[in-house]
């Protein structure tokens, strides 16, 4: 078995890393972080079924009034039925009917998963009604 110094292992290692990198660019960071080749596009239904997405693609769908699911975890309520939901993604406010919000209130950290219809409010402003929450406590 040949011997190699230190120096050139690290090297070796470099080199093959970096080839097979080349090789399979899925498994590697080819690109800066936050920087995409294609712009992310939302993909429209064609039936009444809510689309999943997550807040940050809600955020940025340029439809108006159409159904989607989303996921996250409660930050806090701004209003007796609405509240500000996290995904990891964004932020974004939904509004509950009254018959969605639980008994105890809209408690922070709560996860949800909402379905609603996506509603903007100007330029950069979104809201989500929603027709039907899962919560898990």
């Amino acid at each position: 078995m040949a011997r190699f110094p230190v120096r050139s292992k690290n090297f070796l290692t470099a080199l093959i890393s970096a080839a097979a990198l080349s090789l399979f660019p899925q498994y590697g960071a080819t690109q800066p972080a936050g920087q995409h080749t294609q712009q992310e596009q939302v993909r429209y239904p064609e039936n009444d079924e809510p689309t999943r997405l997550t807040i940050r693609e809600a955020l940025r769908a340029e439809r108006h009034n159409y159904m989607i699911e989303l996921s996250g975890v409660v930050l806090r309520q701004t209003g007796p039925h609405s509240a500000i939901i996290h995904d990891g993604t964004a932020a974004i406010e939904v509004e509950l009917p009254p018959a969605q919000v639980p008994s105890h209130g809209l408690k922070a950290n709560s996860h949800v998963r909402v379905r609603g219809e996506i509603n903007h409010e100007g330029h950069r402003a979104h809201e989500v009604e929603v027709t039907e929450a899962f919560w898990s406590f």
